[in-house]
């Protein structure tokens, strides 16, 4: 028989301690699944695999061969963290903050101003380019069309739009932030 079978049997036959060297030969299982589920505490998901560990171990009625039990055993720490990643999902979407810790954002409230100069900036910018070009950067930039709906109403292919929508935000990338 092989040694995760002989420390399951002791287990079961009341030494507890031997817990601790199973619980070493599935760290690197236990240890990848609290690190995926970030959004939790990891002592609590460390926690709840281990316990996940323990009960697979007391639930075990018959012992075939190492593979197998050795595959339950990863099977039942893979369902405990599906569980908990679906729990931390659903908890995490519907959570709302009430902490006077957070940092509360300002909602963006568009006035007249910030539309001037937005356009002055805009206008600018589009200054530099005439015909296709700058039918096109305007489009996307003023008018908020898709690829497709641009190339529609120019009668050209969307990919040559995507291309043109792709070096516009370079551009717009080096004008505005190559000093960062």
């Amino acid at each position: 028989m092989g040694q995760l079978i002989n420390l399951i049997e002791q287990i079961k036959n009341g030494d507890k301690d031997k817990f601790s060297v199973v619980i070493e030969k599935f760290d690197p299982l236990i240890r990848k699944y609290t690190r995926l589920l970030y959004k939790e505490e990891s002592e609590d998901v460390r926690g709840e695999l281990v316990l996940a560990l323990w009960e697979a171990i007391v639930s075990l009625e018959y012992i075939v061969n190492e593979g197998q039990t050795f595959n339950y055993l990863s099977n039942a720490l893979r369902n405990t963290f599906f569980e908990l990643y679906r729990k931390s999902k659903k908890s995490h979407n519907h959570e709302i903050c009430v902490d006077d810790d957070m940092l509360y954002i300002q909602p963006y409230i568009e006035s007249e101003y910030d539309n001037a100069i937005i356009e002055i900036v805009v206008n600018d910018f589009l200054g530099k380019y005439d015909g296709r070009l700058y039918e096109i950067y305007y489009l996307i930039m003023v008018e908020y069309l898709s690829d497709c709906e641009i190339a529609d109403r120019l009668k050209i292919s969307r990919q040559y739009v995507n291309r043109q929508r792709k070096l516009l935000k370079k551009k717009l990338l080096r004008k505005f932030f190559s000093n960062i």
